[in-house]
C-alpha cells in the first residue's frame, strides 16, 4: 500500500542498490520530504489502520506496527545524513534479494490485516513466491487483495500509488467531498 515502497522493490528487482533506488525515488518526488517516513513503514501502517477501523476494529497505531527498512541508528539525524549513510544497507539488501531470487521469489513490503475472530496485523518486507499477486507489481502501483468468505480467491484492486499527479488527484477528491458535505450541512439548516 505504498507506491514509494513498490518503486523501491521494483528498482531492487532491476538490480539497483537500495541507496540508489531511494535517492531516485526522493529526487522524483515519490518519497515524503524525509524518506524515512516511507521506509519506516509508518505510511503503510496508517493505511492498514484505516482499513482495520473500516472493519469495525477500534485499533490504534500500536496495533499496526511497521517494520522499518533501516536500523534504529539511521533514525537519528537529518535527511542529508540519512541519505549519505544509506549505502551502509546496500550489501544486506543485495544479499536478501539474492537469497529470495535463488528461491524464485521477490521482496515486497506487505501489510496483512486479519479482521477475523482474532484480529491481527503484520507489516514488513517479505519474500513472496512469483505466483503471489504482489509479485507482479511494478513501479509505483499499489495492490490490495481481499480474501473473504465470499472471495476465497482474492479480489484484487490495483492502481497507481505515488507521484505528484496521483497525490494531487487524491487531495482534489478530498476537497470536493468536503465541499459537498459542507454544502449538504448548509442546506440542512
Amino acid at each position: 500500500m505504498s507506491g514509494t515502497l513498490g518503486f523501491l522493490c521494483t528498482a531492487l528487482d532491476d538490480g539497483q542498490s537500495l541507496s540508489a533506488a531511494v535517492l531516485a525515488a526522493y529526487q522524483q518526488g515519490y518519497t515524503e520530504p524525509d524518506p524515512r517516513e516511507d521506509l519506516s513503514g509508518a505510511d503503510v501502517a496508517r493505511k492498514a489502520l484505516i482499513l482495520a477501523r473500516s472493519c469495525g476494529l477500534a485499533w490504534t497505531m500500536d496495533d499496526v506496527p511497521g517494520d522499518p527498512l533501516y536500523p534504529p541508528e539511521l533514525a537519528q539525524g537529518g535527511v542529508d545524513e540519512f541519505l549519505r549513510r544509506l549505502p551502509e544497507l546496500d550489501a544486506g539488501f543485495a544479499a536478501r534479494l539474492a537469497a529470495a531470487q535463488s528461491r524464485n521469489a521477490v521482496l515486497r513490503y506487505v501489510a496483512t490485516l486479519d479482521c477475523g475472530p482474532q484480529p491481527a496485523a503484520s507489516i514488513a518486507l517479505r519474500e513472496l513466491p512469483q505466483s503471489h499477486p504482489l509479485a507482479a507489481l511494478r513501479g509505483t502501483d499499489n495492490l490490495i487483495a481481499y480474501t473473504t468468505a465470499r472471495y476465497p480467491t482474492p479480489l484484487v484492486v490495483r492502481g497507481a500509488g505515488a507521484g505528484t499527479a496521483v497525490t494531487a488527484a487524491g487531495v482534489l477528491t478530498d476537497v470536493i467531498a468536503t465541499a459537498r458535505e459542507l454544502a449538504g450541512q448548509e442546506q440542512a439548516r
